[in-house]
């Protein structure tokens, strides 16, 4: 399985965060929204511009350019 950014993953895919490519402050905030390492997340919706909405478990989530620019993942 090949890692990519989650900003490269597309609409519909289920992926696994593997690592993130930041300090400890972005680490924390992920794990703080439900997002620690080894998540299981689904992208629900990804468009050129604005958020990726991600779903985690049942709960939805808007995730960033600039953060998803730092988040690898691998499809599952």
């Amino acid at each position: 399985m090949s890692e990519i950014l989650l900003s490269e993953a597309k609409q519909g895919k289920k992926l696994k965060i593997v690592r993130l490519e930041s300090g400890k402050h972005m680490e924390s905030r992920l794990i703080g929204m439900g997002l620690p390492i080894g998540s299981k997340i689904e992208i629900l919706q990804h468009q050129n511009c604005g958020p990726i909405v991600i779903s985690v478990g049942d709960a939805r989530l808007g995730i960033g350019a600039g953060m998803a620019n730092k988040i690898i993942v691998v499809e599952v």
